[in-house]
């Protein structure tokens, strides 16, 4: 399946084969960002600043959290988190099961770009011209690095490298 949300706050689960529609579900709020699917549940972020899970095969509404502002884009799922960062200069993890609050964050700078995770590590770039290392399991920093500008694009994690840019159009690559 395809699962796809809109402005209007409404997420439909589409068969992937044919496109026809599996199940709709109306939030009530514009979605913000891309769906991250995982463990059963569709996660979408709100323009209202919450977060909801529903589940992948009915679209019933498994849990809502609300945070401090409005989500990032896209959202990072691991196994044990789902990161979301927010404009209200917050990265949060929550577990993906409950929606409970797992650990928050706060930036010195507003958070638009997205965060990614790798095994240990969630990173993300803020407004206030860092980009930042958290430690997945505990929320706490574990490195920072002031840019030459702000980081408002989102960060891409790949083989043993963290990429972000800066406002400036500059390209930092950080190896293990």
């Amino acid at each position: 399946r395809v699962y796809a949300g809109n402005s209007a706050g409404v997420v439909v689960a589409l068969d992937l084969a044919g496109g026809s529609e599996h199940w709709r579900c109306s939030l009530g709020a514009g979605i913000r960002t891309r769906a991250a699917v995982g463990q059963g549940r569709v996660f979408v972020g709100l323009a209202d600043g919450g977060v909801v899970a529903l589940d992948a095969g009915t679209g019933g509404v498994v849990w809502r959290t609300r945070l401090g502002g409005r989500p990032t884009p896209e959202m990072a799922l691991t196994g044990g988190a789902l990161v979301v960062a927010s404009v209200d200069r917050g990265v949060y993890a929550l577990d993906p099961g409950s929606g409970r609050l797992l650990w928050q964050y706060a930036t010195q700078g507003v958070v638009r770009g997205s965060p990614a995770t790798s095994c240990r590590t969630v990173y993300c770039g803020s407004s206030d011209g860092q980009v930042y290392g958290l430690d997945l399991g505990t929320g706490q920093l574990a490195w920072s690095y002031r840019l030459d500008g702000p980081a408002l694009e989102p960060v891409c994690v790949g083989e043993g490298v963290m990429s972000i840019a800066s406002e400036n159009r500059t390209v930092y690559s950080f190896g293990r």
